[in-house]
């Protein structure tokens, strides 16, 4: 009875197979999508940091097209279990299979599957490292003319590096630089650092606690330098029928210091008094100078004056 008809009876089935998957489909459509999402780290041990080659992962998602259709982008994780997994050096490389999860829909739904593209990642792990380094100040720019920078006072003076052990080993000082607009006057302010290795070139990836460290410090006058010529304060007259034939002041200028203020009227700077009173012959001394208050010499502060004293009418 089976083989009587047989090809029709196979004919039949085929179609009814046809119609059934035909109208299954159209009842029950299948789709496809795609989503790049980023590939996350979960359960990694305390103490590590750990980061996978693979930034970024294709999820593609097949099923029921009602199910597929109502998934949006954030409701798609990929992630590597990192579970279990321990380093007893500073890094370390593993593959790792990418797993993938979909919000709101079971993990045992067999109406939708979810694969990673690629499955595999490469993850690099290391250790957490910390080191604590002294803050430097660097100013960026020249004080004010007349100005130089006193003494910088930083609240923390010392920080903390923290970051991968690689990484980390690598800095060699903690920067602060002052930026050019804070120039122009006293400075009481918090300021970003900067890592350095040991060419001065900045290091990536570290974090410093605190993130900005508060730097106070004044200006400072400077003293201003001017070069002056030495008056000689002669006073009396010598005795009858001498007279004053040369007056050499050694040496005859001096370097003066001083706030610009007050050098800013001074040309000329005058000995103390230098007697030629009823003198017949050279008369030289070393006398100090008069100097205006406030300011001082640079050097010696004594000159010596000699005045040639010959009588009238000599011919030389």
């Amino acid at each position: 009875m089976i083989r009587h008809n047989l090809s029709y009876k196979l004919l039949a089935l085929v179609v009814s197979l046809t119609l059934w998957y035909y109208v299954n489909s159209e009842r029950n459509p299948q789709s496809v999508r795609t989503f790049t999402v980023p590939v996350q780290v979960h359960n990694l041990a305390s103490g590590f940091i750990a980061e996978s080659a693979v930034s970024e992962a294709r999820v593609q998602i097949t099923g029921l097209k009602s199910v597929v259709d109502s998934i949006q982008r954030d409701d798609v994780v990929a992630w590597v279990d990192m579970s279990g997994v321990r380093t007893g050096k500073n890094s370390a490389e593993r593959p790792m299979g990418i797993n993938t999860r979909i919000s709101g829909i079971s993990e045992n739904d067999t109406e939708v599957s979810a694969e990673a593209i690629p499955v595999v990642t490469q993850v690099r792990i290391e250790a957490i490292a910390q080191k604590r380094v002294p803050v430097e100040v660097k100013f960026t720019s020249a004080a004010p003319p007349g100005y130089s920078y006193g003494d910088p006072v930083l609240s923390p003076e010392v920080v903390g590096v923290t970051g991968r052990a690689t990484v980390v080993s690598k800095v060699r000082r903690v920067i602060l630089n002052v930026p050019n607009q804070v120039a122009g006057g006293p400075v009481d302010d918090y300021f970003d650092l900067t890592a350095l290795n040991a060419t001065n070139h900045p290091v990536d990836g570290v974090q410093m606690e605190p993130a900005k460290v508060r730097l106070k410090v004044d200006f400072v006058q400077e003293p201003q330098t001017k070069t002056v010529i030495v008056s000689p304060n002669i006073v009396g007259q010598p005795k009858y029928p001498y007279r004053v034939i040369r007056v050499a002041v050694t040496p005859s200028a001096v370097t003066l210091q001083g706030k610009p203020r007050l050098l800013m009227g001074v040309s000329t700077v005058s000995t103390d008094r230098v007697s030629v009173e009823g003198a017949t012959a050279l008369v030289a001394d070393d006398v100090s100078l008069r100097l205006p208050p406030g300011v001082e010499v640079v050097g010696r502060d004594r000159v010596r004056v000699s005045i040639t004293i010959e009588p009238q009418g000599m011919q030389r």
